[in-house]
């Protein structure tokens, strides 16, 4: 082929120049090399310099120049520093590592844990079964591990929930989108396809600029972007689609499942707990740099910041706060992710850390100024310092006390009662303060060399008085900055305690220790335990028996109530044995008794004249014996006066007569009740004049019980899909108890006043009034017989009208179940009436109605529930019942004197005090 072998020639000629001039350069750059060396050699031959030294002896001896290192010295001594050089660093960086984890051991533990988790999930590579389980996309488990696990719980958990949700979400739509897309044809598929992809991807990376998106759900926003695109666009060309996403999820679940389980359980380090401790520790650190500051600077000798470094470091303690907003930020953004632990609810206001963190940065950044103050070159005259140095000294340390305060408070996690009082205490150094640079002027003005009186037109001595006015006023400035930056400081400060207050009033602090909440409530009343906190500087008295510090008398008043009472009486003694009162005295003072007493007896004869001299009116009388209607309104003044004296004596309570309960009548023993819960016999009334007495009494008796259910009544197992409590035996007990003394303190008239008949069993029943779950019948009636012998009450009858209530219960236990419907049926009218009754009033309070009407609707629908689990129970349940009642009331009653023991000592008391006695 003539082409091939023009080809093939043409390559020997073009192989053969190249070798030539190659071999060609090689020779003559061999060459060159070697001229070089000889004219480099012989330079260097002719610019050697002969050194000589003198010996002693006067001679002198020349000295060999060494010979110079050739290519391979050089080359080891710098392939020597090369490897000594990196052998330092690398020391150097390996001693930095041992002093990191030696500082933080928590971040060697994270290794451990991380290492830890990819070794657990590289099995499902491992082993076979479980990478046949997962389709081979263990991958994306290993990838989620090294993604997801983070130094705290708060950030693992942060990433896990955002990448599951992303994840599924995106999954879920680009299915959804891709049956779309496939259901539309191949023509219209790819651009179904592009355009979801286009939208969700664009509306995705513009929710991420939102704040409240950024701060929660950016890392969920970017995996969203990531699965829908790769799950949208995979499924263009994988048959399998729902297949293949459904195993992605599943690994992506697995491992963010390890690493939650793995960085709680393995030495958990939680976002919160971090936060919280921050926080802490700055605050410590800014009072630690106000101290600081204000100390150098009236500290002649370097006070506290000096030469020393740990000093140094505290003086700038502050830059620590300025420099902690972003974590702080992200600390709190972890933290809300995080569950309850430790001392930390599931929603605990996190964000007021946020708050209390700026409010301590802009404290600091007024000492940061302050700082700059301190170490400023315009000096200041000594005394200008020392006029200001201790109220000044003064204001740093309040201040200082209210931050560490604060810390303290934040440590414990308690309320501080002695931070009022800090604070009040900072308060006045300010104002102390400013009444010092009020002053401040006058100090330079009076030292001021005084002109003569008529060289006052001279312009020289204008001159003079203008520069000493000038230099004056440069001596002021730097201190007037100092304590304006002060007083900033302690406004700043009162900020700190603010949100320091409602961050415990939002987490519920507790009161701290064992200090009593009795707090006094007028500003000038000084607390004891308040009072220690300034014993160091104002408490120069000590109290004579307990040896307690006070700074005033008013604190001595409230130290102690034994102290000062005895301390006074023994006073008031001393000083009525010294008067030495002869007979005379005696004798008045027993003419002043006497006269007393007269006077006593005589306002009591005037007062039974009055109530025996006084009478009805003759019109009255007249009216009442002709047998007609006297109201409140035909009573004169003085009569109603009478009858209202009569109503609260309870005198009138003898002209009525006594009611008889239902329970108690032979009639109440014949009612019967079918199995659904209607009545069989009800009463029948009849005008009829023909009865006889004996038929119309006992047809009066049947009328008297009470109806029972209008309607059948339902099971319970329909009212509550749980099982009844044992305890409704203990509770119908409270029931039962209330409605027999609110019919026996309305004497069997409950329809005259509903709701005042409702009020009453709210009162006294702890099941129905106060929502109790009492769980033994003791319970119960010491909890009634209280309620009964309460002040509310007193006019009943008090013990011994409760002990009478508990035998009613007792006979209505006995009489069974179709007594106790009846009398349930009877109280759920009550409350209804009571109901209705208080909607149709119009009282004054109308959150107060609210809330009672609340009540009466939540005690009728447990009075319903209640009678329709009696209902369901057989005869036998009661009598046992009866019987623990009847046992359980001596022990009630010997409870009930057990709790009232202070009211028979009150009462025994006065009779063996003496309120006159002689002093000898």
């Amino acid at each position: 082929n003539p082409t091939a072998f023009f080809t093939n020639n043409l390559l020997h000629i073009t192989l053969r120049t190249t070798l030539s001039y190659s071999s060609a350069c090689l020779i003559l750059n061999f060459l060159a090399i070697s001229v070089f060396e000889k004219i480099a050699k012989e330079k260097e031959a002719s610019d050697t310099m002969e050194w000589r030294i003198t010996m002693a002896d006067g001679s002198s001896e020349a000295l060999a120049p060494t010979e110079a290192r050739g290519c391979p010295g050089i080359a080891c001594v710098a392939l020597k520093g090369l490897v000594v050089g990196f052998v330092m660093k690398v020391w150097n960086f390996l001693k930095k590592a041992w002093d990191l984890g030696h500082s933080d051991p928590r971040k060697v533990i994270h290794c451990l844990k991380v290492g830890m988790a990819l070794t657990v999930v590289s099995l499902f590579y491992y082993l076979r079964p479980l990478y046949e389980g997962v389709g081979g996309n263990a991958m994306w488990a290993v990838m989620t591990v090294v993604v997801v696990f983070e130094n705290t719980i708060g950030a693992t958990l942060y990433k896990s929930i955002n990448r599951i949700c992303g994840t599924f979400l995106a999954g879920f739509l680009a299915i959804g989108i891709h049956w779309i897309a496939n259901r539309s044809g191949k023509e219209f598929e790819p651009f179904i396809t592009g355009i979801s992809v286009f939208l969700l991807a664009s509306a995705s990376t513009f929710s991420r600029f939102i704040p409240s998106v950024k701060a929660r759900f950016d890392y969920g926003a970017m995996i969203f972007i990531l699965t829908f695109s790769l799950v949208s666009v995979s499924g263009y060309r994988v048959d399998q689609l729902f297949h293949m996403a459904s195993q992605r999820m599943s690994t992506i679940v697995i491992g963010t499942s390890l690493c939650a389980v793995i960085t709680m359980i393995i030495c958990p380090i939680w976002a919160g707990e971090e936060l919280y401790m921050l926080i802490t520790r700055n605050m410590d650190k800014l009072a630690n740099s106000l101290d600081g500051c204000v100390a150098d600077y009236f500290n002649d000798s370097g006070g506290f910041a000096g030469s020393d470094k740990e000093s140094d470091k505290k003086l700038l303690g502050y830059k620590c706060v300025l420099g902690s907003k972003g974590a702080e930020e992200s600390m709190a953004n972890f933290a809300r992710w995080e569950p309850a632990h430790g001392r930390f609810n599931f929603r605990h206001p996190w964000k007021q850390y946020l708050k209390i963190g700026a409010s301590m940065r802009d404290c600091a950044y007024c000492i940061e100024a302050l700082n700059g103050c301190v170490s400023s070159e315009n000096k200041v005259s000594e005394l200008a310092k020392k006029h200001i140095s201790n109220i000044a000294m003064k204001v740093s340390s309040d201040s200082s006390t209210v931050i560490k305060e604060l810390a303290k408070t934040m440590k414990t996690m308690k309320k501080s009662t002695a931070i009022d009082l800090l604070v009040g205490e900072m308060n006045n150094a300010v104002l102390e303060l400013q009444e010092d640079l009020k002053s401040l002027p006058n100090l330079f003005i009076n030292r001021q060399p005084q002109l003569p009186q008529e060289s006052d037109d001279c312009p020289e001595n204008n001159n003079t008085k203008a520069e000493a006015e000038a230099v004056a006023l440069m001596d002021i400035i730097p201190l007037v900055t100092l304590a304006s930056l002060l007083i900033e400081i302690v406004a700043r400060i009162e900020g700190m305690v603010g949100a320091v207050e409602e961050l415990a009033g939002l987490a519920e602090f507790k009161a701290a220790g064992d200090r009593k909440a009795n707090q006094n409530q007028t500003t000038n009343k000084v607390v004891p335990d308040q009072h220690a906190l300034r014993r160091k500087q104002f408490s120069q008295y000590t109290c004579p028996r307990c040896n307690s510090r006070y700074c005033s008398l008013h604190c001595y008043k409230s130290h102690n109530l034994r102290c000062t009472e005895s301390f006074m009486k023994e006073n008031v003694v001393g000083e009525l044995g010294q008067l030495g009162p002869d007979d005379e005295t005696k004798q008045k003072m027993l003419d002043i008794l006497k006269r007393f007493h007269s006077e006593e007896e005589e306002t009591d004869d005037m007062d039974d004249d009055d109530n025996a001299g006084s009478a009805l009116s003759e019109e009255t009388i007249q009216k009442v014996l002709s047998g007609g209607e006297v109201s409140l309104d035909d009573l004169s003044t003085e009569e109603k006066k009478l009858f209202q004296r009569a109503v609260v004596s309870g005198e009138l309570s003898k002209m009525i007569k006594p009611w008889d309960p239902w329970w108690l009548k032979p009639s109440a023993r014949t009612i019967s009740f079918s199995k659904e819960g209607s009545q069989l016999i009800q009463p029948l009334v009849k005008d009829d004049e023909s009865m006889s007495p004996e038929d119309n009494s006992e047809s009066n008796q049947a009328s008297e019980i009470p109806p029972g259910p209008d309607t059948a009544l339902p099971p319970v197992s329909k009212l509550s899909s749980t099982k009844p409590s044992p305890s409704l035996a203990v509770h119908l007990v409270d029931i039962i108890y209330s409605y027999c003394f609110t019919l026996r303190l309305y004497n069997g008239d409950w329809k005259s006043d509903a709701i005042g008949s409702s009020m009453a069993v709210l009162s006294v029943s702890n099941v129905l009034g106060q929502g109790g779950q009492p769980e033994t019948v003791l319970e119960v009636l010491s909890y009634c017989l209280e309620k009964t012998c309460s002040p509310d009450f007193k006019h009943t009858g008090g013990l011994q009208f409760g002990l009478g209530l508990i035998d009613d219960v007792t006979s209505l236990l006995m009489l069974g179940t179709p007594a106790l419907l009846c009398l349930l049926c009877d109280l759920q009218r009550m409350v209804q009436a009571g109901e209705r009754d208080l909607k149709s009033e119009k009282p004054r309070k109308l959150s107060r109605r609210t809330e009672i009407r609340n009540k009466l609707k939540l005690a009728e629908r447990k009075i319903y529930f209640i009678m329709c689990w009696v209902h369901e129970q057989t005869g036998e349940v009661w009598t046992p019942l009866a019987a623990i009642v009847t046992a359980e009331k001596s022990s009630a009653l010997s409870y009930q004197s057990a709790s009232r023991p202070g009211k028979a000592e009150k009462k025994a008391e006065p009779k063996s005090k003496v309120l006159i006695q002689e002093i000898r």
